[in-house]
């Protein structure tokens, strides 16, 4: 019995957006009416997906919802398209942003980019923050620091 109040099992497909190309699974409609996707339509979740946790958000395409399920986390997952996948997740704190260290200590002495990071949408935020997370090198993450810091103070 799973801890989470809304679980599906859905197959892993590709998601055509312009020239991109992402792997997602969609949302089942049963689930849309329970969440508010009126009102939040990039309802941020958390949960597991396949046992592995995730933070993510459901987003509208025409008439359905889906997650976005990155490359990384399908081979995590063990998981490829086509093949079925167990999500299970709660409805997020809709406001919260997970910080690198990196870019918090920089904030932390720079209290002119603390005060224009704390202006932005949560969204925003996380936008930054991802840009430096996904740098897989120490020097990457520091050089992209510096970028977010130069982009808060332009």
């Amino acid at each position: 019995m799973s801890d989470y109040p809304f679980q599906f099992e859905a197959k892993v497909q590709f998601h055509d957006f312009g020239k991109f190309r992402f792997s997602v699974v969609y949302l089942p409609k049963r689930l849309e009416s329970k969440l508010p996707l009126k009102e939040l339509p990039r309802l941020r979740i958390s949960g597991e997906i396949s046992g592995i946790r995730f933070d993510a958000a459901l987003q509208p395409t025409k008439s359905r919802w889906y997650m976005m399920v990155s490359r990384r986390m399908l081979k995590i997952c063990g998981l490829t398209v086509g093949q079925l996948a167990m999500v299970e997740f709660e409805i997020a704190d809709q406001d919260a942003v997970e910080v690198p260290d990196e870019l918090r200590h920089a904030l932390d002495a720079d209290d002119e980019a603390a005060a224009i990071w704390n202006s932005l949408t949560p969204g925003k935020r996380r936008g930054f923050a991802y840009r430096i997370a996904t740098a897989k090198r120490p020097e990457t993450r520091e050089r992209r620091v510096e970028e977010v810091l130069g982009l808060l103070r332009a």
